[in-house]
């Protein structure tokens, strides 16, 4: 049973990417730090990442179009493997004098291929110790965050006896609240509301319908709904007309 995903530092260091974009990148680099060709599809990324197989494949097509992955294949038998050049660096190599040019296209294929083995050998040895240290990516790296999440992780273990089992659960829980709260102001004041509210577990009541969502909220806090909300806070559990409890 797979345990998490483990996103080396310099891939994490990609302040460019979404922090989704990054795991996704994390996961193809995983497939050749064990020898294995990335044949995964679009519902395997979208699983990982808890969003749809369309927001998956706009993940791929940027980091695609961006130069760190290389898409090989028709769609029946699509393959994703680590580029050695971002687009960064080909539009930087683009710039430089003509004659530099013609001598760096020059290099010998023994030169390339040494240089592709020692990033290679240090990629491999990032994830190496990256595995080791099992760490949790957090969607926002401040210190306020760091704070709200072992907040919230302290508030379960104390109040409601839950700990994540496994660091791939946690990630999966952070994921999510990234997904629903772009920003990190919303995402501490979910973290906070729910601990004030005695909660079990963070609630996103906000569904694509904005309107029938506003309607929601509006039942929940009419005085006819109101044993339903408290029976929420004692449960953590709300009827088919209730919003999602993570």
């Amino acid at each position: 049973m797979r345990k998490g995903i483990f996103v080396p530092l310099a891939v994490w260091n990609l302040g460019e990417l979404h922090p989704n974009e990054r795991v996704l990148l994390a996961e193809v680099l995983n497939f050749e730090s064990q020898g294995k060709e990335c044949f995964a599809s679009n519902a395997h990324f979208a699983d990982l990442l808890n969003v749809s197989e369309a927001t998956a494949r706009g993940y791929i097509s940027k980091l695609c179009n961006a130069g760190f992955l290389i898409r090989e294949g028709d769609r029946y038998n699509r393959r994703l493997r680590k580029s050695a050049q971002t687009s960064a660096q080909i539009r930087a190599d683009e710039c430089v004098n003509p004659r530099k040019r013609v001598r760096k296209s020059t290099q010998t294929s023994a030169q390339n291929s040494a240089h592709n083995k020692t990033d290679n050998k240090t990629l491999n040895n990032t994830l190496k110790e990256s595995a080791q240290a099992r760490k949790v990516v957090l969607p926002f790296q401040t210190d306020t965050f760091t704070a709200a999440w072992k907040e919230w992780k302290e508030y379960k273990r104390t109040d409601h006896r839950f700990k994540y089992k496994t660091a791939q659960s946690e990630q999966r829980a952070l994921i999510k609240l990234q997904n629903e709260h772009n920003t990190e102001t919303e995402a501490i004041e979910a973290i906070h509301t729910a601990i004030a509210n005695g909660w079990k577990g963070l609630v996103f009541g906000k569904p694509k319908n904005g309107r029938a969502n506003a309607r929601r909220a509006q039942n929940l806090e009419s005085d006819i709904n109101r044993e339903k909300l408290a029976e929420f806070a004692r449960t953590g559990r709300l009827n088919a007309d209730g919003g999602n409890v993570l």
